[in-house]
Parts: structure tokens; sequence; C-alpha cells
């Protein structure tokens, strides 16, 4: 769809404070929306991620890019995306990684199906539902939407460990 024609962006990285901040819906749907989508996704492929989140390049917009296909040819455009279902009381521990915190997996609880609706790049509304890693990829890049980074999935105490792990791999 974009792929070749576009930027490649820095992927911001934890603990960059726009992790933390919850995104806008995006109100006007523009020629510079679909070139940070391109941008987007040129970034995820780059960097061999199954999906992107607008803050992970520093952008406060509610938008994520996907493509969990073994060919990686299947790119998926969310724009004001929200959860409207999931499964009731199953979840599924699940090995998740993320661009923003590199060379770190943990596992994390999801559902093992989401549904909801989103925009596509024209504004047009569209509904989705998922099962298995598309629904974990949903999921995870929602919470970088709200602002909700994997490792605050984790207890207490397994979260300051790894905070503590990962300052220290910053300062050295």
């Amino acid at each position: 769809m974009f792929r070749g024609y576009m930027t490649i962006m820095k992927i911001r990285t934890w603990p960059d404070p726009i992790l933390s901040l919850p995104t806008k819906s995006v109100d006007v749907f523009s020629s510079e929306l679909a070139s940070l989508v391109a941008s987007m996704a040129e970034t995820m492929y780059a960097a061999r991620g199954a999906g992107l989140a607008a803050p992970q390049v520093g952008s406060a917009l509610r938008i994520f890019v996907m493509d969990t296909s073994e060919e990686r040819t299947q790119l998926e455009v969310f724009v004001n995306p929200i959860i409207t279902g999931h499964a009731e009381n199953t979840v599924f521990l699940t090995d998740e990684g993320c661009l923003s915190f590199p060379d770190l997996r943990i596992d994390v609880n999801r559902y093992p199906w989401v549904e909801g609706t989103a925009q596509n790049i024209n504004g047009e509304p569209f509904s989705f539902r998922y099962d298995g890693f598309k629904a974990q990829c949903v999921a995870h890049e929602i919470d970088h939407l709200d602002g909700i980074v994997m490792i605050d999935h984790l207890n207490r105490k397994q979260r300051m460990r790894i905070k503590s792990v990962l300052k220290r791999k910053s300062s050295v």
C-alpha cells in the first residue's frame, strides 16, 4: 500500500513521556494524515514490528498500523479505534515484545478475541473482530493509544524490577 515511499521515523522508547499519554481522536482526514500513516507503516516494516502506534513515533493522534501476515503484505490502518467487546472471563498468557522496549519480552494476559470499530485513512468506519495473535496485537496497540505500555500489565514488584533493569541498560 505505502511501502517504499515515505520516511522512516524514530521510534520512541521507554521512558519517553509520550508513551504514557492518552491520544487525541483524529478529526481531519487529510494528505498530512495519509503521509503520517505511510511513514508509520514504513517505520514498522523497517523495524520488523507487527504493529506501531502513533505515540511510538511522537504523534499524539489515535492511529495505529498493523501487519501480522507472514508475507508482510497485509497492512491494516486503524484510525480512532476502540474495542467494543472481548472474550468474557477468558484470558491467555502471551509472550509480548514492543518496539518501544527493544530486547524485552514479557508475559501479558490478553483476551483470545476482541472486536471493535475504527475508521480507515479516508474516515470511513469499519468493524473488526480478531482472535489469537491479531487480537493480541490490536489490544497492545490500543493500549499505546490509551497511554498504557506493556510493563503496566505487570504487578508492582515485577514492574519495578523491569524498570530498574531498563534504567541500568540505558545509562551504560
